[in-house]
């Protein structure tokens, strides 16, 4: 970059584009969408492809009344203050609240949040352990708190999908894909 020199880095590492670069080009299906700072591309590019994304993803979508025996009926994010959000900085801390019900008692209930960059790549994620969460009783509403302490991605645009699972029959009770959405900023 210091160098003034010309290299073509062809890329959707967002972190290594800004890093690297003086000025971008954005190439939409072969046509160039735009030429600048990169700053300003990748944040146009971000608005872009994020413009049509919505938590709710249409594969998973309302539940019947009884039809699962754990059921994800919500999924907030929220900083360390608890307050919702989801905007943050790269070595935040991410709270992320899981509302469910249970029709009976689930003893060894497994929850999941599994990331996703903007395309859809897995990128990681976290399970509660067997033996720490116990449905003893049919619940209509509770919540379940998972921490990303510290959130180690870089600037873009994530989804979360949150699960419940039978560990000992690897079989889910609900899965929300695409259940929400964070933007690490910094």
């Amino acid at each position: 970059k210091d160098q003034d020199k010309t290299i073509i880095l062809v890329s959707h590492h967002l972190a290594n584009i800004t890093a690297h670069s003086k000025t971008v080009v954005w190439l939409d299906q072969g046509a160039v969408r735009m030429i600048g700072e990169p700053e300003t591309v990748v944040n146009a590019y971000l608005e872009h492809v994020t413009a049509g994304m919505t938590a709710a993803d249409p594969e998973t979508g309302p539940v019947p009344e009884g039809g699962r025996l754990v059921s994800i009926l919500d999924v907030t994010t929220r900083d360390a203050q608890e307050t919702p959000r989801t905007a943050f900085d790269r070595g935040d801390a991410v709270l992320v609240d899981i509302t469910y019900s249970a029709a009976a008692p689930v003893p060894g209930a497994v929850f999941g949040v599994s990331l996703q960059d903007v395309h859809g790549y897995p990128l990681g994620g976290i399970v509660t352990d067997p033996d720490s969460i116990k449905i003893t009783t049919p619940v209509d509403r509770a919540v379940l708190r998972l921490t990303l302490d510290p959130l180690l991605f870089n600037r873009g645009t994530y989804t979360l999908s949150v699960h419940a699972q039978d560990p000992r029959v690897k079989k889910y009770y609900d899965l929300r894909r695409r259940a929400a959405r964070i933007v690490v900023d910094g």
